[in-house]
This record gives C-alpha cells, structure tokens and sequence, in this order.
C-alpha cells in the first residue's frame, strides 16, 4: 500500500500549528511590588553627659580619707551623686542598639581598673583606681581599656535615651597613699 504524500503534508501542518498554539498558551505572566523601607538620620545624636549639654564632663568622685579603704579591692564612693555617669542622647533616629566601649588607662592589675592620671607623680594617691558599673548591673564593673564593647539596653523606639553609670574608687593594695585621684577615660557610642 503506498501513501500519498500530498495526504501527509496537510497532517503534519496542522499538528505542527497546534503544537506552536498550545506552546503560546502556556506561557503566564506574574506581577508584584517591591516596597523599599529605611530612613536617612542626622549624622549624630546630641550627647549630653550629667546635664551640661556637652559631650564631655567633669565626673565628680569625692573626697576620702585612706582610713575608708579596707584592704585590697576595696570599694570606696558611687554615693550621694558622687561617680555619677549619666549619658543622654537626644534627638536620635529610632534607636534599636546602643553600645559603650570605654577607652582607657588600664591599671597593670586589671582590664576593669582605670588608672589614675599621673601615677609617677609624687602628687597622685597611689594603689588607687576607678572602677565603673552600669547601675542595671553592679555586679560587674566595665572593661575600660577599649578591649570590648557593652550593649546597652533600650526600650522602645524613642527618639531620646538615658543609661545610668557610676564609678567607685577601688584599691589595689592593701594599703593606700594620700594624693590626688584624677583619671581621664575615652568613650564611644554607636547606635543603630
């Protein structure tokens, strides 16, 4: 039996037409949307440490006699508004992490010891540093030798925070000399 080719060809070009109509149809669009979200802030926040509108200040420690330290690691001050730390920031973007690193003098017996100012001096209290604590956690003073960096806690998104410190005076001998007890420490927020 023999097929004619002029049946074949009009076959073959209507299954070849309804291949190419089926693939036309089988193709699907989707569409959606992209929301971009953030927020361009000043530059900085308004540091203001102990109320003087400055991002440096004075911290007033006290005046003690030697009699006050009791042996080695003895604490002395941190009360009646003495050693107060207390940093604000104002006018910030939504704050949702704030860290402290504290840049210091470290004294040779500790990475949580500053230094006192002049310790060759025959002017400066020997055997006598700073410690600092965040008043949420007096339980361990700060690393103040620029080493690690504290999270501080915030709450909320508010535009102003506030983080509470206090430094103490501390011995690191069992003795202590009279002098002067001035320290000078560095410090760097960042906020996020």
């Amino acid at each position: 039996m023999t097929i004619s080719t002029k049946k074949l060809f009009p076959i073959t070009l209507l299954i070849s037409t309804m291949m190419a109509s089926a693939s036309v149809l089988a193709v699907e669009t989707q569409t959606g949307t992209l929301s971009f979200k953030g927020l361009i802030y000043s530059s900085s926040c308004i540091i203001d440490i102990n109320d003087t509108n400055s991002p440096n200040a004075n911290v007033l420690m006290g005046r003690y006699p030697t009699s006050a330290f009791d042996g080695k690691d003895s604490e002395v001050g941190g009360e009646n508004g003495n050693g107060k730390i207390e940093i604000t920031l104002e006018q910030c973007p939504p704050v949702g992490k704030v860290t402290l690193k504290l840049d210091g003098k470290a004294d040779s017996s500790s990475d949580q010891i500053l230094a006192l100012d002049n310790p060759t001096s025959s002017e400066t209290a020997k055997n006598v540093g700073i410690r600092i604590y965040n008043t949420k956690d007096m339980s361990k003073a700060l690393v103040i030798n620029g080493s690690k960096t504290e999270s501080i806690d915030v709450e909320g998104a508010d535009t102003t925070w506030n983080a509470e410190f206090v430094a103490k005076y501390i011995s690191t001998a069992d003795t202590v000399s009279p002098g002067q007890a001035d320290a000078t420490l560095n410090y760097t927020i960042t906020y996020q």
